[in-house]
């Protein structure tokens, strides 16, 4: 509804899109408070066609053309352009995260250079997971100098999203009901 004349208002699939997508970085930069998002890395589905892959970068080029005139720092786009499925992109994001930084200091080594990442991805009604080996080349992990193997890709299509908040629930329901019987109190 338009603000000055309470008018419909319609909108094109991918501005609806950009829309969504600047209100996640707008809630993500709320919930971080004193940090700015400068960053955003992005992949797109492994399973996607050549067509779907191409309206994708379509509409992420209109996200960040339109976010970055409205900000004061442009974003920085890394686009991930390899048939990785998210839970790949997770594992490969983690490993330079500022946040496993301390981690990897301690178990990466000149003496033990490898390292494995598990990844888990329950999006979207399917479920991602990546097994990959990172081999940090002379075991120097602030020269982020590596090599991947892939141990292991996988998933279940049709595992994730409403199942997995579907079975959390089911989960709580027993035991909230289970606690309210053992206080002896209607459930």
């Amino acid at each position: 509804i338009d603000a000055d004349d309470n008018s419909p208002v319609r909108y094109k699939n991918h501005d609806l899109i950009v829309l969504y997508l600047k209100r996640i970085i707008e809630n993500a930069e709320s919930i971080l408070r004193r940090y700015t998002i400068t960053e955003i890395s992005v992949s797109h589905p492994a399973k996607f066609t050549l067509q779907r892959r191409k309206s994708f970068h379509q509409i992420i080029d209109l996200l960040f053309e339109t976010v970055n005139q409205e900000r004061s720092a442009a974003l920085k786009l890394t686009r991930i352009e390899a048939d990785i499925d998210e839970a790949n992109a997770v594992a490969v994001g983690s490993v330079f995260d500022p946040t496993t930084e301390d981690i990897l200091y301690d178990l990466v080594t000149p003496e033990r250079p490898k390292f494995v990442v598990a990844s888990f991805d329950m999006g979207g009604g399917s479920l991602d997971t990546a097994l990959i080996r990172f081999h940090v080349r002379d075991g120097e992990i602030e020269i982020p100098d590596y090599t991947t193997e892939y141990l292991g890709i996988g998933g279940h299509s049709s595992f994730g999203g409403d199942n997995v908040t579907l079975a959390v629930m089911e989960l709580l329901k027993n035991r909230i009901r289970e606690t309210l019987n053992k206080q002896n109190l209607p459930g």
